[in-house]
């Protein structure tokens, strides 16, 4: 690097050519600078741009994987306070939240069966209950009478 009268900064180059002559290149720092400071600004607007896009994209595909397992959340606490109305809409995929949710559908299908037969032979044992603490009743009565 070398600086003229002029005040001007360069870089000298030099090399030996093959017939025996020397080759020297003079280039202007300003110019390098220049060069560089306009590839910056080029590369932070690609840099930025790329940041910018790359958010949207992500945001995108994260909200297509989330949205089906916060379904399957609120299916699955509607299923713990007994309300089995509402199912997962399951598609052609064979992805594992589909599946997923494949399962739950029948585990609440299942699990509905099964609280209705409880509430059925409940109510069959509660009635049972009550005739036979009818014919107790009846049978103290009757060895009452037979008593007196």
């Amino acid at each position: 690097m070398k600086i003229l009268g002029n005040g001007l900064t360069f870089i000298l180059f030099s090399a030996t050519l093959d017939n025996g002559y020397i080759l020297y290149i003079r280039m202007p720092i300003a110019s390098v600078h220049e060069s560089v400071k306009i590839s910056n600004t080029f590369l932070y607007l690609i840099g930025g741009f790329t940041i910018i896009v790359g958010g949207i994209v992500v945001s995108f595909i994260s909200k297509k994987f989330t949205t089906p397992i916060l379904e399957l959340n609120d299916i699955a606490n509607k299923m713990s306070k007994l309300d089995f109305s509402h199912k997962y809409r399951t598609t052609d995929a064979e992805d594992e939240i589909n599946n997923l949710g494949k399962s739950i559908n029948t585990m609440s299908d299942k699990l509905e069966k099964t609280i209705k037969q409880l509430r059925n032979t409940n109510i069959e044992l509660e009635k049972d209950i009550e005739e036979k603490s009818k014919i107790d009743e009846m049978r103290k009565q009757f060895i009452r009478r037979c008593i007196t």
